[in-house]
């Protein structure tokens, strides 16, 4: 016979084994694991974390979310790294818009300002 018992915060896990003889020994155990996961706080900053890194693919700007989630105390460490790919990929990306938009400025004002 196998019983186990689980509570929220710490599993306990009781063992018992009988047999249908009499004059047969009982041997009971009780294991106390005592730990906790991440927070439901924490599994939602890593689904934004992941939506942010995935949609920033698509919108750059989007990217800059990552700095927001950088700022918040609960968070996974996999929520963690997305955050500071996200922010590095922000400046990457950024300063690729940047370059985009300005460098034909910059070689029109070039070109004209040398004739």
């Amino acid at each position: 016979v196998t019983a186990q018992a689980v509570e929220m915060t710490s599993q306990r896990y009781q063992v018992a084994q009988s047999g249908h003889l009499p004059g047969t020994v009982v041997h009971q155990q009780q294991i106390v694991i005592v730990g906790r996961g991440p927070s439901r706080q924490a599994i939602n900053h890593q689904t934004c974390s992941i939506v942010i890194f995935i949609v920033g693919f698509i919108i750059p700007p989007v990217f800059w979310g990552g700095t927001c989630l950088m700022c918040q105390p609960d968070k996974t460490p996999l929520a963690r790294g997305l955050n500071i790919a996200s922010i590095a990929l922000a400046i990457l990306a950024t300063t690729a818009i940047v370059l985009a938009v300005s460098w034909p400025l910059m070689y029109a004002a070039l070109v004209l300002g040398s004739t």
